[in-house]
């Protein structure tokens, strides 16, 4: 599958203008990456963008209107979930590919994805907002 995985690692999360940097960094990221493989460089602190990005007037940048196709969808957990309830989740148990927890993830304040692979791309911006 197709995604914006970027180059550098982190330890701890992004701060400031190095949000920035990855931004700008990111866009130019294509790479094509089995789920296994997307787990392990998600380890190392890497971040990545589930879908692939296309240019427009000779720029991809990271906006709605340069989105080209997604077959990854990971959902931002911060509140109303924990992890234990997520690993429990009957649904997240037979659909999920795997959970992560986030820089910002403590034993008090649970914050992690859950990542779903798609079987196959979606194209259309519609579709993606459907799931």
């Amino acid at each position: 599958m197709k995604l914006l995985l970027d180059t550098q690692t982190y330890t701890q999360k992004p701060q400031g203008s190095e949000i920035g940097k990855i931004n700008n960094r990111i866009a130019d990221c294509e790479r094509e990456i089995t789920l296994d493989e997307l787990a392990i460089e998600i380890t190392k602190g890497k971040t990545f963008v589930p879908a692939t990005l296309k240019q427009i007037s000779g720029e991809r940048k990271r906006q709605k209107r340069n989105w080209q196709s997604q077959q990854i969808i990971a959902l931002d957990i911060d509140e109303g979930l924990s992890l234990e309830e997520a690993l429990e989740n009957q649904f997240i148990k037979e659909h999920a590919s795997f959970l992560y927890t986030t820089f910002s993830h403590t034993t008090d304040k649970h914050k992690f994805r859950i990542v779903f692979a798609l079987d196959k791309p979606i194209y259309e911006y519609s579709h993606f907002e459907s799931i």
